[in-house]
């Protein structure tokens, strides 16, 4: 996606979100959702197709994308304690969607790790991602406590926003996969060099 395109739907989604009317209970807090959803959406389902992945695209492709998936995982977790501070007054760790938040972050990073120690044990790992991450959410759903609403009604205007800051988040994140593929490219071909002219 061209950097004119995203600056477009960035300064847009944010105008909208601006001018979106407040929440009766959250005030002006629930617009968090218009980054948050889309952020955990693409993180997600990033690590659900981490199968697909490996089988499709080279390991430095997948390494670059489980990088950049674990950071979406990290800011993910960010942007859920944040929410959870402005508008309950405090990060509540027992929160079943928050600690579902955690065990993504752990498995992405364990699964980054694996990538630069032994790609074949990583795509093994991988295969694990589908029903290990719906387990876990669906414990989630079973929680008798529960911070976050199972449904939020809001008007269709409402919506509106989420058609600008969805195709923003993708973009963004193989952008950033993109990114952290070419910091270390030139290392990578550095390293093989060497390693042909001790051969």
């Amino acid at each position: 996606m061209k950097t004119s395109l995203k600056a477009f739907l960035f300064v847009f989604s944010i105008l909208l979100i601006i001018l979106l009317p407040q929440e009766v209970r959250l005030g002006n807090a629930y617009k968090l959702v218009y980054f948050h959803v889309p952020v955990t959406v693409v993180t997600i389902f990033s690590a659900m197709f981490l199968p697909l992945f490996h089988h499709k695209l080279e390991l430095e492709t997948v390494k670059s994308l489980s990088i950049s998936s674990t950071i979406f995982a990290t800011l993910h977790l960010a942007i859920s304690a944040f929410f959870m501070q402005i508008a309950w007054g405090g990060v509540i760790l027992s929160e079943p969607k928050f600690t579902f938040s955690l065990i993504l972050l752990l498995f992405l990073f364990v699964h980054t790790l694996l990538c630069f120690l032994d790609g074949k044990i990583a795509r093994a790992y991988s295969y694990l991602s589908p029903a290990f991450i719906a387990y876990f959410y669906h414990l989630t759903t079973l929680a008798e406590f529960q911070l976050h609403p199972e449904r939020v009604a809001m008007p269709l205007l409402f919506y509106l926003p989420y058609f600008f800051t969805f195709p923003l988040v993708i973009a963004i994140y193989v952008d950033l996969a993109r990114a952290i593929k070419k910091l270390y490219e030139p290392q990578r071909d550095f390293s093989l060099k060497f390693k042909e002219k001790l051969l």
